[in-house]
């Protein structure tokens, strides 16, 4: 994303707090306790490959065991996530994904501290230390830094880094960049929400209609024309995306275009003319991929 685009979505969406700041707020909160910190901390669901000590509900067993107990429970959430993405599209990308959760975080830290500044790198590499120590700890007991061999102590200790360095560079660098281009889970959620029946619609307001400004195509993470998802041919893939996806089917429905509008007619006392939710114009015939 250019630097101009990326300034535009600091200032649009987070100097101004509007409409879906607060939702996606608690649900970061929820999402990182209930999915993220819980499962692992309370053992509902953890790996140790160091010490052995793997759990699923609660319980202490064997590896193979918990991974074999797991299977229905994973089989159960992604045929909701097939349901969920054919039907209403990449809500989970837009609003779930950890990823898009920690570029958010990296957007507000920039515009309050300025991208050159101590405090925003300081406060990245604290973010990134702390969302790695989480997820190392599905896999592994962190006492290992204190019993473990010094192998075992080393190989924890560079995947840790290692770990650490990736978040700390889509933090900074990549961002929105690795949903667009290289995110494999959102492949996987666009091909399956080629058919869905949500996305983003223009109003037709006569007493106030759209200003034809174009702060919500740029402030959209994914690159796309918001009022044209249905209209607008089909965009050459990016990076590991397929060619000749539907725009409707690339759409995260974050809502970033919407809050983009609102703050537009902010000045006038009225709501945006863009607008998120279900619509005949939605239920296109997929586009014809190529790979």
């Amino acid at each position: 994303m250019a630097k101009s685009q990326n300034k535009a979505r600091q200032v649009t969406l987070h100097a101004n707090r509007q409409r879906y700041t607060g939702i996606r707020r608690w649900l970061d909160v929820f999402v990182a306790l209930a999915f993220v910190l819980l499962p692992p901390m309370t053992g509902l669901l953890k790996f140790d490959f160091w010490g052995g000590k793997h759990y699923y509900l609660f319980q202490e067993s064997s590896f193979l065991d918990t991974l074999s107990a797991f299977k229905w429970p994973f089989l159960v959430i992604n045929l909701i996530i097939i349901i969920v993405s054919h039907q209403i599209g990449r809500y989970l990308c837009g609003w779930v994904c950890p990823t898009g959760v920690i570029a958010r975080w990296a957007e507000e830290l920039e515009l309050r501290f300025g991208a050159k500044s101590w405090s925003y790198r300081s406060s990245v590499a604290l973010i990134s230390v702390i969302v790695a120590t989480g997820g190392m700890y599905w896999f592994v007991d962190l006492n290992v830094y204190l019993e473990g061999s010094l192998t075992a102590q080393g190989i924890v200790a560079a995947s840790h880094l290692g770990l650490t360095a990736a978040i700390y560079y889509e933090m900074v660098r990549l961002r929105f960049d690795f949903c667009k281009k290289w995110c494999p889970s959102g492949v996987y959620f666009a091909v399956l929400g080629q058919m869905s029946r949500t996305g983003i619609q223009l109003i037709d307001r006569k007493e106030a209609p759209c200003k034809e400004c174009d702060l919500c195509d740029t402030v959209c993470p994914m690159d796309l024309a918001p009022r044209e998802l249905v209209a607008e041919p089909a965009p050459d893939s990016h990076g590991i995306y397929l060619n000749g996806m539907s725009p409707l089917s690339l759409c995260i429905r974050c809502g970033d275009c919407v809050s983009a509008c609102d703050y537009v007619f902010k000045s006038e006392g009225k709501g945006g003319v863009l607008e998120m939710g279900f619509g005949e114009q939605f239920e296109v015939p997929a586009q014809k991929m190529e790979v």
